[in-house]
């Protein structure tokens, strides 16, 4: 369906959200504020992370269509 190029980029995209999801930094420390603080910004990585692979899907959708 994509090119070899989008792929790639949607592969590194998932592969980023897979370590934000993983990390063992989010295990919850001895600190509630700290863990609170680290789930926030593992959150917002994450959403920045899905925004820019929608964004290199529709790029990608677009190109498909104009290519036709």
């Amino acid at each position: 369906m994509f090119n070899e190029g989008t792929r790639t980029k949607v592969n590194k995209l998932v592969k980023d959200i897979k370590k934000v999801t993983t990390n063992k930094s989010f295990i919850l420390q001895n600190n509630p504020l700290e863990a609170k603080r680290n789930c926030i910004s593992g959150i917002k990585r994450i959403f920045s992370t899905v925004e820019a692979l929608n964004n290199t899907i529709e790029k990608a959708i677009v190109n498909q269509r104009t290519s036709k």
